[in-house]
């Protein structure tokens, strides 16, 4: 009875291992912060090429798309292989911003996006007509 137990525990936490934190694998990790009337958001995308980087705004959503590539071969076979490979995506609602002062860099596998915060002072004031 015992080794049912153990048995079931240890494939149960085999599936939990394969399925809930499969999607950890591909979600992009990302620290959003405020300073000084600007937006950064910092995200890991580590052993990713800038040029298969590709950022867009669109309907107040920043998204942020990258490929990582596999190409190293080794001698035998994995065990266990954790890394993904493939497209990440990932979207931020940001809102309306000047997309003219969207600002990014790509250093050591830290992509960081700045954009300025949006303050009333920064919308046009109009009074509308009613009929």
């Amino acid at each position: 009875m015992l080794d049912a137990k153990n048995n079931f525990f240890h494939n149960y936490m085999n599936l939990l291992d394969e399925t809930l934190l499969e999607r950890d694998y591909t979600m992009m990790k990302a620290d959003i912060s405020r300073n000084e009337g600007e937006y950064c958001i910092e995200i890991d995308l580590p052993g990713v090429e800038k040029d298969n980087i590709k950022i867009e705004y669109h309907k107040g959503y920043l998204t942020v798309e990258a490929n990582r590539t596999n190409e190293e071969d080794i001698d035998g076979e994995y065990i266990r292989k954790e890394r993904y490979f493939g497209m990440y995506r990932r979207s931020f609602y940001v809102g309306d911003i000047d997309i003219t002062n969207i600002k990014a860099k790509y250093k050591d596998g830290i992509l960081t996006i700045h954009f300025p915060e949006i303050t009333e002072e920064t919308y046009t004031k109009k009074q509308i007509k009613i009929d």
